[in-house]
C-alpha cells in the first residue's frame, strides 16, 4: 500500500504487467541466446501460443458478451474463477506457470466463445433450455 500511495502510476503498470505476466509465457532469454540448444523452437512455440490464447480471451470473450453470443449464467462459474485467480495473485511477481490449474476453464471458455460467435444463435439462459426442451419432449406438461 506504500508504494501505491507514494507512486500510483508506476503501481498500476507494474501490477497490470504482472496480471499480463501471469497468463503469458515470455520467452527465455538465456534459451534463445544458446545457438546450441535445441529449446529456440519451443520457447518461441510457447510464448506464441500462450500470446494468442491470452490475447483471444481478452479480445473475444467481451465481444461474444456485448453481441450476446455466450451467456453469463453458463460462463459465470468459469469468469469468477479466474478472475478470482488474477485478483489474488496480482499482488505477488508471479509465473506464468502458477495458471495451470486454470489454463483449461480458460480454454473451454475461450472454445465456447468461439462457437458462440460463430454459429447463428443467440446465448440462451439455461432455465429457458430447460423450457423449451421440456416443451418438445413432453407437449402436455407444458403450461404456457
Amino acid at each position: 500500500m506504500k508504494h501505491l500511495k507514494e507512486e500510483p502510476i508506476y503501481t498500476l503498470k507494474t501490477k497490470l504487467f504482472t496480471l499480463a505476466r501471469l497468463w503469458f509465457t515470455g520467452l527465455q532469454l538465456s534459451e534463445l541466446q544458446n545457438p546450441n540448444s535445441g529449446k529456440q523452437f519451443f520457447a518461441i512455440y510457447f510464448s506464441i501460443v500462450s500470446a494468442l490464447f491470452f490475447l483471444a480471451s481478452l479480445i473475444l470473450i467481451p465481444v461474444a458478451f456485448y453481441k450476446k453470443k455466450i451467456s453469463w449464467a453458463g460462463s459465470q462459474t468459469a469468469i469468477i474463477l479466474i478472475t478470482y485467480y488474477g485478483l489474488a495473485h496480482i499482488a505477488f511477481a508471479l509465473q506464468a506457470k502458477y495458471t495451470i490449474p486454470l489454463r483449461l476453464i480458460v480454454l473451454l471458455l475461450l472454445a465456447r466463445t468461439i462457437h458462440g460467435l460463430f454459429s447463428n444463435e443467440s446465448a440462451k439462459k439455461p432455465k429457458e433450455d430447460a423450457v423449451l426442451e421440456s416443451a418438445k419432449t413432453n407437449p402436455e406438461l407444458h403450461f404456457s
